[in-house]
């Protein structure tokens, strides 16, 4: 079986096989009794069991470390309960309020006056204005206190969000390339559309007026709101082109501005739901 392992009897010096989990030591009851009798075997711990001092009186003694709650490995070893207990009472926690010692060391309060009185809000900055605030909140005619609250409103909140470059970076990194949603492949360089593509876009947005051609927005406002020139867009998607020429010509190029062009392309996706999901590389 699997689970047999070949092993030599220490009485007759036999093979035998034994048993996983088992000491495997003799091959039958009668090895193992003469052994008894001769007093070459004596039932207990043997000279190669682990030895360790107890952690509170110091004793040796012949124990495995125990492990704690969350199934680690303890490095602690104890040769009594009264030395476990002991320890425990020796090593208790501190109130997380006055810092008073608990009479149990998992404890967090020493009473419930300290543990209502650390629920109570404190006053904290805010991370977008610099306002002191107290982050609480009501459910019904109940207060409830947030203490993690890092802004003082929604407003700051979002303006917070949009201003703060660290959490642009780490969302930007999450959704980058293949983890977005919404991508369809690419070519090998990101954004390449082909090295005459700045003349076929300029050509593009002369032909529309240098205007949107959907909401006729001017490139003058496009460039005051938007900080940048109008979107050139494929009315079918770069991506679902053989190659650069067939995508870039002008007929399948209209000028929008942002918030058009954004539109235009979800405007395809539903519209066609199949190619959306549907990689494509252009050549």
């Amino acid at each position: 079986m699997a689970d047999d392992i070949l092993c030599t009897c220490q009485a007759c010096g036999k093979a035998f096989s034994g048993k996983a989990g088992k000491s495997n030591k003799f091959c039958q009851v009668t090895c193992y009794r003469s052994a008894q009798r001769a007093g070459e075997y004596r039932r207990g711990h043997g000279p190669d069991f682990p030895r360790a001092p107890c952690y509170c009186c110091g004793a040796v003694t012949a124990r495995y470390p125990s492990r704690r709650r969350n199934g680690e490995q303890s490095d602690r070893v104890f040769c009594s309960r009264a030395c476990y207990d002991k320890s425990r009472a020796d090593n208790r926690g501190f109130c997380r309020h006055c810092g008073k010692k608990v009479p149990v060391k998992s404890a967090k309060f020493c009473c419930m006056t300290c543990k209502v009185a650390a629920k109570r809000p404190a006053p904290c900055t805010c991370k977008n204005c610099g306002v002191k605030f107290t982050a609480i909140t009501w459910r019904g005619d109940q207060m409830i206190a947030f203490s993690s609250a890092k802004v003082c409103s929604p407003a700051c909140g979002n303006e917070w969000i949009r201003r703060n470059p660290e959490r642009k970076r780490k969302i930007s990194e999450a959704f980058r390339l293949d983890r977005h949603p919404a991508w369809q492949g690419g070519s090998h360089r990101q954004g390449f559309r082909g090295h005459e593509w700045e003349t076929i876009s300029e050509m593009a947005r002369n032909r529309a007026g240098r205007c949107c051609e959907h909401c006729h927005m001017s490139e003058a406002e496009h460039q005051e709101k938007f900080k940048m020139r109008l979107n050139v867009n494929h009315k079918e998607p770069f991506h679902q082109h053989a190659n650069k020429s067939l995508a870039n010509r002008l007929s399948n190029l209209e000028a929008l501005c942002k918030s058009c062009h954004t539109r235009a392309d979800w405007k395809w996706r539903k519209e066609h739901p199949m190619q959306a999901v549907l990689n494509f590389r252009a050549a």
